[in-house]
């Protein structure tokens, strides 16, 4: 559920004493309204397209609309004029607000990111995990059990891309990576070089990758800078 905030001082506010001179003891409810409307509806703070009437309503008055606004106005809760009102000095006190939108779609796109990662985990792991599931299944089942993640490609044959012009491309285990990674010196971390390739097509930029282990080298040079 979205939430505004409010200074400590707001009760005591010199502007809220003056609204409530005006409109009456309910002055404080009818500006919580007030922005509680527009965090839900607009929380830019600005109010154009909004007629006068709309206005005061989301205010929760139910009479002398026109003395409301006016109020509103005077005392400097509002700005602007017919049609293009905007809560005042709104960008200033409610950026929490003005920027939830952002907060959600980064939320969202790190949750993104997250499951992503899970899933080419669980997929650099599946060859680790398939000989132990075989065993299992081979001692505990009446007849022999079938592949727990069937694959168009051969057992045991690595999978191999083809490169238009650039011949044919074939993709590293992990376990090649680590070895070949250990053998430089292990200044690179394996399991993330696999996972990043895994995740994006084994391309280099926008290039398909011709070979995986010139990119080492390459992370390799990042990684001592």
């Amino acid at each position: 559920m979205p939430d505004f905030r409010v200074e400590v001082g707001f009760v005591s506010h010199p502007k809220l004493k003056r609204l409530r001179r005006r409109i009456g003891d309910r002055a404080a409810e009818h500006l919580l309204s007030l922005w509680s409307f527009a965090t839900l509806n607009r929380p830019s703070g600005d109010l154009s397209g909004m007629t006068n009437e709309e206005i005061v309503d989301a205010a929760g008055c139910e009479s002398d609309a026109g003395g409301m606004l006016a109020a509103l106005l005077d005392t400097k809760w509002i700005d602007g004029e017919d049609g293009s009102y905007r809560l005042h000095d709104w960008s200033e006190h409610q950026r929490w607000v003005i920027f939830a939108p952002k907060r959600k779609e980064s939320a969202r796109k790190a949750a993104e990111i997250r499951w992503h990662k899970k899933q080419v985990k669980q997929k650099v792991n599946a060859p680790r995990m398939r000989p132990a599931c075989e065993g299992d299944a081979g001692s505990n089942a009446p007849s022999p059990a079938p592949d727990p993640n069937p694959s168009p490609i051969p057992k045991g044959q690595k999978p191999i891309v083809t490169r238009p012009g650039n011949g044919r491309f074939t993709i590293p285990t992990l376990d090649e990576v680590s070895e070949h990674v250990k053998a430089r010196g292990g200044r690179i971390d394996p399991i993330k070089f696999h996972a990043h390739y895994t995740s994006n097509g084994w391309k280099v930029g926008k290039n398909p990758m011709k070979s995986w282990k010139a990119a080492v080298v390459t992370w390799e040079r990042s990684a001592n800078q």
